[in-house]
């Protein structure tokens, strides 16, 4: 027997089954997604990043969704519960760690500033300036067009935050709890 046979026939066989598959439906119609990455100071090539696609938070470390004023699910291996009273975004992210942030919004821009998983916290994204204390990190960056974020004091590869142009479209609450959660790790 030809042992041409046995190699052409399982191939044949896969190849008449895939000809026959139906093809994907097409994706429906959404609100376009928007992303905020970050760019490490050393290198240009390592980077972090989250889309939100509606009422989905979601990156490599991060998964969360929107019900109404309530953000629930998981942020960098924790546990995340918050949801929006009044002005104040409160709630509890890993092991019982208190969050109460509260948001002010002003001409050009807005702020969170309060407990943050249980230490303090502060996101302002006014002006041309995005300024944070969120867990370890700590940011100070200026931006020229509004949507790429610069830390000033490293001319040579400095550290960026950048935002989509849909997520700076987003209403100011949403594009607040989208930032503060992606910059808290």
């Amino acid at each position: 027997m030809n042992r041409r046979f046995f190699w052409m026939f399982p191939a044949g066989l896969l190849l008449m089954g895939c000809a026959s598959a139906q093809p994907a439906p097409p994706a429906e119609p959404g609100s376009p997604a928007g992303s905020i990455s970050l760019r490490l100071p050393n290198t240009m090539t390592k980077f972090d990043h989250v889309v939100v696609t509606g009422d989905r938070i979601s990156g490599p470390n991060l998964e969360l969704s929107r019900y109404g004023d309530v953000y629930r699910g998981r942020a960098y291996g924790e546990i995340v519960d918050l949801e929006w009273e009044g002005d104040t975004l409160v709630g509890r992210i890993g092991n019982g760690m208190g969050t109460a942030l509260r948001f002010r919004e002003y001409a050009d821009g807005y702020s969170l500033e309060g407990q943050f998983s249980g230490g303090r916290g502060f996101i302002a994204l006014r002006g041309n300036l995005l300024k944070a204390v969120a867990g370890a990190r700590r940011f100070d960056l200026v931006t020229d067009d509004g949507l790429v974020y610069r830390d000033v004091r490293y001319t040579v590869r400095p550290m960026e935050v950048v935002l989509s142009p849909e997520i700076a479209a987003l209403p100011t609450r949403e594009q607040a709890v989208a930032l503060a959660m992606f910059l808290r790790h």
